[in-house]
């Protein structure tokens, strides 16, 4: 197809009339229209208010919340230092000990 015949046939198909649409198209969007915005509707709130009132469900979710604390409290309770092992830690991190080293100082040599 060359060029003169392409512009013809672009010419013929923007001057043709178009088909009128059955009557049933309007009805069927609207119907479609209507189902998607029942089903869109629908959130994670809604799921999650339909599954609450079930009693498993509370009871599956409180059973994960407690194991999941008693392993954190045992675990830290056993990897964790006392009080005064804490202290001293600190003190050495932050190096309080420096002002007691008096050959920095040279409060002797007066």
């Amino acid at each position: 197809m060359n060029e003169d015949q392409l512009e013809d046939f672009i010419y013929k198909a923007k001057r043709s009339l178009v088909p009128d649409c059955p009557g049933s198209v309007e009805q069927n969007v609207l119907r479609r229209i209507r189902l998607s915005g029942s089903s869109s509707g629908r959130s994670g709130w809604d799921l999650l208010f339909r599954i609450l009132p079930q009693p498993s469900f509370i009871a599956a979710g409180l059973a994960i919340v407690t194991v999941v604390s008693f392993g954190v409290t045992v675990l830290s309770n056993g990897f964790g230092t006392t009080g005064q092992d804490s202290q001293l830690l600190a003190a050495s991190a932050l190096d309080f000990d420096v002002f007691q080293q008096t050959e920095l100082l040279h409060f002797d040599d007066h």
